[in-house]
């Protein structure tokens, strides 16, 4: 029987209770600590919901997936407010200047523009660190100057390694790309940051070509359920991953036939994740689909 585990990453949808906090905060009506007081509170309750299942932290203090990892960067700009993709989400489009070092410590309590209060993270144990993966921040920025694209990957990728070195080296890291990979992509990232530690969520078909050195592993690849695709993930990681679970629909997956096109798989172990971070769904909804994914896993 295959052993199945349970993943979330991403932007969790915020509770009422604190969309309501956030918007007093925005208007000037409570001040910073409060609003950090309470979201620290939430996530400590979203811990206990997503016991038992490999996740992020509900992120309940970012607005996108790029703020605030991008504000603590010297040199970058927040541009306008943006579509993103084909949702009915909104970014602020990062633009580069040519500088790529932490100007904040992304551990301690700010207040900084357009952003919702740092720490980064709540510096769960439990919890691995999320970021959009170098080629999403590539795809989704504007570049000031003329940096060329393997230029501006190398150096997202050496500011992510000494972003993750304030953590614990024992905290996994969960890299969100959006967009397909490329030719030799696992070469970019071990250059920087241990692939043992790193859950990856893919976009797109994989290929074998980008993954370049099968005996230096990621410890998860996710993927669409193909079996080309899970045998890829399998080669390359050490734990394969599937997207099952949807977040761009309210309907809730059916247990028995998620347990039952695993089996087809004839794994020994497998990640069961969704298709995106599940900020798209009602909070309620959301948390139904978190507690398919422990039990599927118990």
């Amino acid at each position: 029987m295959t052993k199945i585990e349970g993943l979330i990453g991403g932007i969790f949808p915020k509770p009422e209770e604190l969309r309501v906090l956030i918007g007093r905060w925005e208007r000037g009506l409570i001040n910073s600590t409060e609003l950090e007081n309470n979201i620290v509170r939430k996530t400590e309750e979203f811990d206990l919901l997503a016991e038992g299942i490999k996740h992020t932290e509900p992120l309940y203090n970012w607005y996108d997936i790029f703020r605030p990892i991008v504000s603590l960067m010297k040199g970058v700009n927040l541009g306008p407010l943006t579509r993103f993709e084909e949702t009915n989400t909104f970014y602020r489009i990062p633009e580069f200047d040519g500088q790529y070092e932490i100007g904040i410590s992304p551990l301690s309590f700010h207040e900084i523009r357009d952003s919702l209060p740092l720490p980064v993270y709540k510096g769960s144990k439990k919890s691995l660190l999320f970021a959009p993966g170098p080629l999403t921040l590539l795809r989704f920025s504007k570049i000031q100057n003329s940096t060329n694209d393997e230029v501006f990957l190398e150096n997202i990728t050496k500011f992510y390694s000494s972003l993750f070195g304030f953590y614990d080296r024992s905290t996994d890291i969960f890299l969100m790309e959006r967009v397909p990979l490329t030719e030799g992509y696992s070469s970019l990232i071990r250059r920087f940051i241990d692939l043992r530690r790193i859950y990856l969520f893919t976009s797109g078909q994989i290929k074998e070509t980008n993954f370049s050195i099968e005996n230096e592993k990621f410890k998860s690849i996710i993927t669409d359920m193909d079996r080309k695709q899970v045998e890829i993930s399998s080669k390359y990681s050490h734990i394969p991953g599937v997207k099952l679970i949807d977040a761009h629909n309210t309907r809730l997956e059916n247990e028995e036939k998620i347990k039952k096109s695993i089996e087809e798989l004839n794994l020994d172990r497998i990640i069961v994740g969704t298709n995106d971070y599940l900020d798209f769904l009602p909070n309620k909804i959301a948390e139904k689909k978190v507690q398919i994914l422990r039990r599927i896993g118990e």
